[in-house]
Protein backbone atom coordinates (compact mmCIF):
# COMPACT_ATOMS: atom_id res chain seq x y z
CA UNK A 1 0.00 0.00 0.00
CA UNK A 2 1.55 3.44 -0.68
CA UNK A 3 1.73 6.66 1.07
CA UNK A 4 -1.59 8.52 -1.41
CA UNK A 5 -3.78 5.61 -0.97
CA UNK A 6 -3.47 5.87 2.46
CA UNK A 7 -3.78 10.34 2.47
CA UNK A 8 -7.29 9.12 0.88
CA UNK A 9 -8.25 7.14 3.61
CA UNK A 10 -7.10 9.35 6.05
CA UNK A 11 -4.26 7.18 7.23
CA UNK A 12 -5.92 4.30 7.86
CA UNK A 13 -4.97 0.97 6.55
CA UNK A 14 -7.13 -0.56 3.59
CA UNK A 15 -10.14 -2.80 4.85
CA UNK A 16 -12.94 -4.29 3.12
CA UNK A 17 -15.21 -3.97 6.73
CA UNK A 18 -14.14 -0.41 6.39
CA UNK A 19 -15.81 -0.18 3.48
CA UNK A 20 -19.46 -1.98 3.98
CA UNK A 21 -19.64 0.12 7.19
CA UNK A 22 -19.35 3.42 5.03
CA UNK A 23 -22.11 1.71 2.75
CA UNK A 24 -24.44 1.36 6.13
CA UNK A 25 -24.03 4.97 7.33
CA UNK A 26 -24.87 6.18 4.22
CA UNK A 27 -27.79 4.01 3.64
CA UNK A 28 -28.97 4.66 7.50
CA UNK A 29 -28.18 8.50 7.01
CA UNK A 30 -30.42 8.51 3.65
CA UNK A 31 -33.24 6.59 5.53
CA UNK A 32 -32.93 8.89 8.94
CA UNK A 33 -33.28 12.37 6.62
CA UNK A 34 -36.06 11.19 5.07
CA UNK A 35 -38.39 9.99 7.93
CA UNK A 36 -37.24 13.93 9.24
CA UNK A 37 -38.28 15.44 6.28
CA UNK A 38 -41.69 13.55 6.64
CA UNK A 39 -42.11 14.64 10.31
CA UNK A 40 -41.93 18.20 9.08
CA UNK A 41 -44.20 17.77 6.23
CA UNK A 42 -41.88 17.93 3.60
CA UNK A 43 -42.19 15.16 0.57
CA UNK A 44 -40.42 12.28 0.59
CA UNK A 45 -38.91 11.46 -3.07
CA UNK A 46 -39.55 7.41 -3.77
CA UNK A 47 -36.45 4.96 -4.01
CA UNK A 48 -34.89 4.31 -6.87
CA UNK A 49 -35.60 0.40 -5.88
CA UNK A 50 -39.30 -0.45 -7.35
CA UNK A 51 -41.48 -2.01 -4.87
CA UNK A 52 -40.37 -0.36 -1.86
CA UNK A 53 -43.23 0.80 -0.44
CA UNK A 54 -41.85 1.96 3.03
CA UNK A 55 -39.64 4.59 1.33
CA UNK A 56 -42.24 5.88 -0.37
CA UNK A 57 -44.39 9.27 -0.40
CA UNK A 58 -47.40 8.01 2.28
CA UNK A 59 -50.82 8.16 0.02
CA UNK A 60 -53.48 11.03 0.96
CA UNK A 61 -56.61 10.10 2.81
CA UNK A 62 -59.57 9.83 0.20
CA UNK A 63 -62.75 10.93 1.87
CA UNK A 64 -65.58 9.18 1.47
CA UNK A 65 -68.70 10.66 -0.05
CA UNK A 66 -71.54 11.49 1.52
CA UNK A 67 -74.18 8.91 1.53
CA UNK A 68 -77.05 9.98 -0.96
CA UNK A 69 -80.72 9.27 -0.25
CA UNK A 70 -81.79 6.36 -2.25
CA UNK A 71 -84.20 6.67 -5.03
CA UNK A 72 -86.91 4.76 -3.46
CA UNK A 73 -87.27 7.12 -1.08
CA UNK A 74 -90.17 9.32 -1.96
CA UNK A 75 -89.11 12.95 -2.59
CA UNK A 76 -91.43 14.23 -0.30
CA UNK A 77 -90.22 12.01 2.82
CA UNK A 78 -86.25 13.09 2.72
CA UNK A 79 -88.10 16.93 2.99
CA UNK A 80 -89.36 16.19 5.98
CA UNK A 81 -92.29 18.57 7.43
CA UNK A 82 -93.61 21.61 5.69
CA UNK A 83 -96.53 24.15 6.39
CA UNK A 84 -99.36 23.12 4.56
CA UNK A 85 -102.26 25.91 3.59
CA UNK A 86 -105.55 25.00 2.41
CA UNK A 87 -108.99 26.99 2.36
CA UNK A 88 -111.75 26.37 4.77
CA UNK A 89 -115.38 27.48 5.44
CA UNK A 90 -115.40 30.78 7.44
CA UNK A 91 -117.70 29.08 10.26
CA UNK A 92 -114.93 26.11 9.99
CA UNK A 93 -112.42 28.53 10.86
CA UNK A 94 -114.21 29.75 13.58
CA UNK A 95 -114.88 26.33 15.48
CA UNK A 96 -111.49 25.12 14.42
CA UNK A 97 -110.24 28.52 16.82
CA UNK A 98 -113.21 27.38 19.43
CA UNK A 99 -111.89 23.85 19.39
CA UNK A 100 -108.40 24.84 20.40
CA UNK A 101 -109.46 27.35 23.17
CA UNK A 102 -111.57 24.67 24.56
CA UNK A 103 -109.15 21.73 24.61
CA UNK A 104 -106.53 24.62 26.13
CA UNK A 105 -109.14 25.44 28.71
CA UNK A 106 -110.02 22.06 29.51
CA UNK A 107 -106.69 20.11 29.15
CA UNK A 108 -104.40 22.89 29.77
CA UNK A 109 -102.36 22.24 26.33
CA UNK A 110 -103.61 23.74 23.33
CA UNK A 111 -103.24 21.73 19.89
CA UNK A 112 -101.62 22.61 17.23
CA UNK A 113 -103.43 22.62 13.39
CA UNK A 114 -101.76 20.07 12.50
CA UNK A 115 -103.01 17.76 15.15
CA UNK A 116 -106.58 19.52 14.93
CA UNK A 117 -106.61 18.37 11.48
CA UNK A 118 -104.55 14.87 11.86
CA UNK A 119 -107.70 14.27 14.54
CA UNK A 120 -110.62 15.19 12.44
CA UNK A 121 -109.29 12.88 9.64
CA UNK A 122 -108.97 9.89 11.99
CA UNK A 123 -112.74 10.76 12.84
CA UNK A 124 -113.29 10.76 9.40
CA UNK A 125 -111.95 7.35 8.87
CA UNK A 126 -113.01 5.58 12.20
CA UNK A 127 -116.51 6.38 11.79
CA UNK A 128 -116.50 5.98 8.03
CA UNK A 129 -117.51 9.78 6.82
CA UNK A 130 -115.70 10.05 3.67
CA UNK A 131 -118.87 8.86 1.30
CA UNK A 132 -120.83 11.57 3.49
CA UNK A 133 -118.42 13.88 3.23
CA UNK A 134 -119.09 14.19 -0.21
CA UNK A 135 -122.29 13.90 -0.75
CA UNK A 136 -122.39 17.10 1.39
CA UNK A 137 -120.04 19.04 -0.67
CA UNK A 138 -121.89 18.32 -4.13
CA UNK A 139 -124.90 18.90 -2.54
CA UNK A 140 -123.73 22.24 -1.38
CA UNK A 141 -121.91 22.87 -4.72
CA UNK A 142 -125.05 22.16 -7.08
CA UNK A 143 -128.16 24.24 -5.56
CA UNK A 144 -131.34 22.81 -6.85
CA UNK A 145 -133.61 25.51 -8.25
CA UNK A 146 -136.32 24.95 -11.47
CA UNK A 147 -134.07 26.98 -13.11
CA UNK A 148 -131.47 24.30 -13.16
CA UNK A 149 -134.11 21.67 -14.07
CA UNK A 150 -132.87 20.00 -17.24
CA UNK A 151 -135.32 17.13 -18.14
CA UNK A 152 -133.78 16.54 -21.71
CA UNK A 153 -130.36 16.09 -20.42
CA UNK A 154 -129.00 18.96 -23.15
CA UNK A 155 -125.77 19.35 -20.33
CA UNK A 156 -125.91 16.09 -18.91
CA UNK A 157 -124.39 15.75 -15.53
CA UNK A 158 -121.88 18.66 -14.03
CA UNK A 159 -118.45 17.17 -13.29
CA UNK A 160 -117.68 16.56 -9.78
CA UNK A 161 -115.18 18.99 -9.68
CA UNK A 162 -117.73 21.98 -11.42
CA UNK A 163 -118.65 24.55 -8.75
CA UNK A 164 -122.34 26.03 -9.10
CA UNK A 165 -122.37 28.34 -6.21
CA UNK A 166 -119.69 31.11 -5.16
CA UNK A 167 -120.64 31.41 -1.73
CA UNK A 168 -118.32 29.20 -0.07
CA UNK A 169 -115.39 30.35 -2.19
CA UNK A 170 -116.15 33.49 -1.35
CA UNK A 171 -116.36 32.82 2.07
CA UNK A 172 -113.37 30.80 2.91
CA UNK A 173 -111.05 31.99 4.61
CA UNK A 174 -106.80 30.67 4.55
CA UNK A 175 -105.74 27.37 7.16
CA UNK A 176 -102.67 26.52 7.72
CA UNK A 177 -100.56 23.54 9.30
CA UNK A 178 -97.85 21.48 8.87
CA UNK A 179 -98.21 17.68 8.32
CA UNK A 180 -95.50 14.99 8.42
CA UNK A 181 -94.43 14.34 4.95
CA UNK A 182 -96.30 10.82 5.63
CA UNK A 183 -99.87 12.66 6.80
CA UNK A 184 -99.80 14.73 3.78
CA UNK A 185 -99.60 11.78 1.48
CA UNK A 186 -102.77 10.16 3.75
CA UNK A 187 -104.75 13.16 2.97
CA UNK A 188 -103.83 13.37 -0.93
CA UNK A 189 -104.64 9.96 -0.89
CA UNK A 190 -107.99 9.58 0.09
CA UNK A 191 -109.07 12.85 -1.21
CA UNK A 192 -107.58 11.70 -4.36
CA UNK A 193 -109.31 8.52 -3.57
CA UNK A 194 -112.96 9.73 -3.11
CA UNK A 195 -112.37 12.02 -5.63
CA UNK A 196 -112.83 15.29 -3.24
CA UNK A 197 -112.05 18.28 -6.16
CA UNK A 198 -109.32 19.56 -4.45
CA UNK A 199 -107.16 18.64 -0.47
CA UNK A 200 -108.68 21.91 0.66
CA UNK A 201 -111.93 19.95 -0.26
CA UNK A 202 -111.70 17.34 1.60
CA UNK A 203 -110.28 18.69 4.66
CA UNK A 204 -113.04 21.53 5.34
CA UNK A 205 -115.49 18.54 5.10
CA UNK A 206 -113.54 16.57 7.54
CA UNK A 207 -113.07 19.37 9.96
CA UNK A 208 -116.91 19.93 9.54
CA UNK A 209 -117.70 16.56 10.62
CA UNK A 210 -115.30 16.68 13.47
CA UNK A 211 -115.64 20.05 15.10
CA UNK A 212 -118.60 20.65 17.38
CA UNK A 213 -120.73 22.91 16.39
CA UNK A 214 -121.24 26.52 17.16
CA UNK A 215 -123.27 27.25 20.26
CA UNK A 216 -125.79 30.21 19.74
CA UNK A 217 -125.21 33.35 21.19
CA UNK A 218 -127.97 34.34 23.52
CA UNK A 219 -130.25 37.54 22.32
CA UNK A 220 -130.11 40.01 25.18
CA UNK A 221 -133.25 41.23 26.35
CA UNK A 222 -133.94 44.35 27.35
CA UNK A 223 -136.17 45.18 30.60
Amino acid sequence: MTAQADEKRGGLPEDEGLEAFGAAAAVAFQSRSRVASTASGGSVKPDSAPGNRSDREPALPIEAPAPRPSAATPLLRRRGTDQCMVMVDGHVRLRFERYQTAQRQTTGREPTNAVVVRRAVLHAQRHDLYAEMLARLQADNRPSTDEDDDPDGLFGTPEPSQRLARGRVKNREQLSFRPSAHELEVIDGLASSWAFPSRSDFVNEALHVFLPALKRERSRTID
